[in-house]
């Protein structure tokens, strides 16, 4: 994908986001999958941020807590895109952090599954 862009030049105004939904349990706590408990395993996922060139620094590490839901609020930021509706998101920007990785920060991450009351839990707790 990074050398089609550049062939075509837009790399360098590109915005790539990679991250994963959730993590997998590769034996960690006797589970083979995820999603029936939450562990450190399933909820700590990468997240790669690519910006355009010139809205962000570059080769930055950031140990902050973030979550999925501060993914839009991120890209509108760093496409200067502003309207009010973006007030109702629940998410927080993340570009003060790439701007400033060692900032202190008071993010929480919120994460919940349902997964242990359906039917489908009890099959597999009883396996």
């Amino acid at each position: 994908m990074f050398s089609a862009l550049k062939q075509i030049g837009q790399y360098d105004r590109t915005l790539v986001i990679f991250l994963s939904d959730h993590g997998e349990s590769l034996g960690e706590h006797g589970e083979d999958e995820h999603g029936l408990f939450l562990y450190s395993a399933t909820l700590r996922v990468p997240l790669i941020v690519k910006a355009a060139r010139g809205t962000a620094p570059t080769g930055r590490k950031v140990d902050a807590v973030v979550s999925t839901i501060d993914i839009l609020p991120t890209v509108l930021q760093l496409v200067k895109f502003t309207d009010p509706l973006t007030k109702q998101f629940q998410g927080n920007s993340l570009v003060s952090l790439l701007n400033d990785p060692g900032r202190s920060d008071d993010r929480v991450a919120y994460a919940e599954t349902f997964t242990p009351r359906t039917p489908l839990a009890g099959a597999l707790c009883e396996l």
